[in-house]
């Protein structure tokens, strides 16, 4: 998951950490080119893919201490201050309406030069690359996505394949399983699809999809395999209760990106839903 840029700190070195991003956007930003764009739209697949990237940067979490102490623990000085931080960079260093971008439109802003960085998933930054697509193509780089004072937390999203306790031939279901998130499967997949989203980092060395995705960026597959190996399982916490819990905190986290709310109110408030909701 990187940053993609094409206004970069020197000859295609985009920022390594989030504070980086913030005095380069601040450099960068002029009214014909935004500096930076970011999924801002409520939602647990939206801005809650994407800022809890910052939020874990700085030493934020969503509970206490997952999955031992559920205890929300949002609204901590932590978060605040990257929730300041990606207000920030969305609401002065970001295009008309960047307070309501998803990741379409961060996408197309790229692809058309009217913004300068950005932060997403593979596929958009794979998108971003698309020759066919991007005025931009020939000045972009892409890195790491950027670090802070806790480390650097990738954002990942997988959908898990489970098996009923009630399932009358759980053998078979495994086997299903096995398969499909088998290596060879999932080489199958990025070969078929305009972007490599495996989950296991041997697809990378398979020499038809070096020889696919080189065309796209040099360092592409090496800094998916990397972020791969940076992300934590529980980036979004592995509840049944998470869809509900994600969509409280966006809508929260939207609203103070979007002055409905300080951001000491939002976080306050999204704590609150989120102890409401697991006391359900």
């Amino acid at each position: 998951m990187p940053i993609s840029s094409k206004a970069t700190t020197g000859p295609h070195e985009p920022p390594a950490t989030w504070d980086e991003v913030l005095d380069v956007a601040k450099a960068v930003n002029t009214d014909d080119v935004a500096a930076f764009a970011m999924r801002a739209a409520p939602g647990q697949g939206f801005n809650v893919f994407v800022f809890p990237m910052i939020m874990r940067a700085y030493g934020g979490k969503f509970f206490k201490h997952y999955p031992d102490d559920l205890t929300p623990a949002l609204n901590s000085p932590e978060t605040l201050k990257a929730l300041k931080l990606y207000s920030t960079l969305i609401n002065e260093y970001g295009p008309p309406g960047a307070g309501n971008f998803n990741f379409s439109e961060v996408a197309a802003a790229m692809q058309s030069g009217k913004i300068a960085m950005f932060v997403d998933g593979t596929s958009i930054v794979a998108q971003s690359l698309d020759a066919e697509k991007s005025q931009v193509i020939d000045d972009m780089a892409i890195g790491p996505v950027p670090s802070g004072p806790a480390g650097r937390s990738p954002a990942i999203a997988v959908h898990g394949l489970g098996i009923p306790a009630d399932a009358p031939n759980p053998e078979a279901s495994f086997k299903f399983i096995e398969w499909a998130t088998s290596a060879e499967t999932l080489t199958k997949i990025a070969l078929s699809q305009p972007y490599p989203d495996f989950t296991r980092p041997s697809v990378a060395s398979d020499p038809g999809v070096i020889e696919k995705y080189k065309t796209i960026n040099p360092d592409f597959l090496s800094l998916r395999v990397q972020m791969l190996n940076d992300a934590i399982g529980h980036y979004r916490p592995l509840l049944p209760q998470w869809p509900e819990i994600g969509a409280a905190v966006g809508e929260h986290i939207n609203a103070a990106v979007n002055g409905l709310e300080t951001p000491e109110d939002a976080l306050a408030a999204a704590e609150k839903e989120m102890a409401d909701i697991m006391a359900q």
